[in-house]
């Protein structure tokens, strides 16, 4: 009896929770002390790590949306959501997506990480934005980013295997970041490679060649279609005492 009982209230549980969803859970970080929130009506305007936000807006603090462990209301849409709520809350009206983890082996979930700002007139941002396209038809922010095989991680290890730091700079002792910005097409193929924070002509090239030379990407979605995105990647190059002594070619740590 007391067995059956149980095992009722455990099914009423499950389908409770099948019905209604749990939420994924959402920590704000570094918040100004100052937050005051908005109304829900207030529109939030997403931006991604390829945009910048406008130069006068004012920067709250960070956001991360994570998978609570049990979560079914996860999808790319409610976790956005999710994260608009949280930016009225603190009193925000841009979010600055920096971070989009896909559901993988270890979580079910949509996952991101954004920066909160204000901004007094939010239309500056939606002209700036316009229909997430330049005037190229080549999209700046996307629902769905464009992504290196594997991932951050796999981009990183790639950068790290396939650097050559240029023996000129080297002899000068030359660091600094070099950003790179270049177009991931609707097959994921990348062209239309531009140094945005030039450091030096031979960390340039050295950087231009390495995104000569990356695989296929996977594309970038709008609306359920592959579109074509300006991608935007730092590349850090740090020379380690030591390191590339007797080498032509050397590699860097980025």
């Amino acid at each position: 009896m007391y067995s059956t009982f149980t095992k009722g209230i455990a099914a009423t549980a499950i389908v409770f929770l099948l019905l209604s969803g749990c939420q994924p859970v959402a920590k704000l970080q570094n918040l100004s002390n100052t937050l005051i929130p908005l109304t829900p009506s207030t529109p939030v305007e997403i931006l991604y790590i390829t945009e910048l936000p406008p130069t006068e807006a004012q920067y709250l603090g960070k956001l991360k949306i994570k998978d609570s462990g049990f979560s079914f209301n996860c999808s790319l849409p409610e976790v956005i959501e999710l994260a608009k709520e949280e930016a009225r809350a603190a009193g925000g009206n841009i979010l600055l997506i920096t971070k989009h983890r896909k559901p993988d082996g270890f979580s079910t979930c949509h996952r991101i990480e954004a920066e909160i700002y204000k901004l007094e007139k939010l239309t500056n941002v939606k002209m700036q934005a316009s229909a997430g396209q330049d005037t190229t038809n080549k999209y700046t922010y996307t629902e769905v980013l464009p992504q290196f095989p594997g991932g951050d991680y796999e981009l990183l290890k790639f950068i790290n295997k396939n650097t050559q730091y240029p023996a000129t700079a080297i002899k000068d002792r030359v660091q600094g970041i070099v950003v790179v910005s270049f177009v991931v097409s609707k097959t994921g193929k990348i062209s239309d490679i531009e140094i945005k924070n030039s450091v030096r002509w031979d960390l340039d090239q050295e950087a231009i060649r390495l995104i000569t030379i990356m695989p296929d990407w996977t594309p970038g979605y709008q609306n359920d279609k592959p579109v074509p995105v300006r991608y935007t990647v730092p590349l850090s190059f740090s020379i380690k005492p030591g390191l590339f002594q007797g080498k032509n070619k050397r590699k860097a740590s980025n």
